[in-house]
C-alpha cells in the first residue's frame, strides 16, 4: 500500500487561497494570492487594491504566495473569483473571465 504523505510545500499551499482579479487602470487579470489584497476602507467606496512586486512575476512567485513588502506597489483592482489552489484556477475561472469581457 502506497503512502499518502504530503511534502511541507503541499500541506502549505493547501492552506492559501488564490483569487481572480482584474486590475482597473491596465485592464488585465491575473491570479494573485489573497495576502495581496489590500481593502480601502477610508475611501466613500470600500476600494479593493493589491499590492504587487516591483519585478516580474512569474507562476511560480504567485504559488509562494509570500506576504507583501511595504515596497510593493498597489494597484486598484475588481474581485472576480476566488479558489482554494491555484491550480483550479486554469479550469474554473477562464470561462467566467472571457463571459465577463475581461480578456479584452
Amino acid at each position: 500500500m502506497m503512502s499518502s504523505t504530503k511534502s511541507g510545500e503541499q500541506r502549505e499551499n493547501e492552506t492559501k487561497l488564490w483569487c481572480v482579479v482584474w486590475f482597473t487602470e491596465s485592464k488585465e487579470y491575473s491570479v494573485i494570492p489573497t495576502n495581496w489584497l489590500v481593502e480601502n476602507k477610508d475611501s466613500q467606496s470600500d476600494s479593493l487594491f493589491c499590492k504587487w512586486p516591483p519585478y516580474k512575476v512569474t507562476s511560480d512567485h504567485l504559488k509562494k504566495a509570500i506576504s507583501p513588502s511595504q515596497s510593493w506597489e498597489t494597484y486598484r483592482v475588481k474581485f472576480v473569483g476566488v479558489n482554494k489552489t491555484y491550480g483550479n484556477f486554469v479550469h474554473d475561472h477562464v470561462d467566467s473571465i472571457v463571459r465577463l469581457g475581461l480578456n479584452k
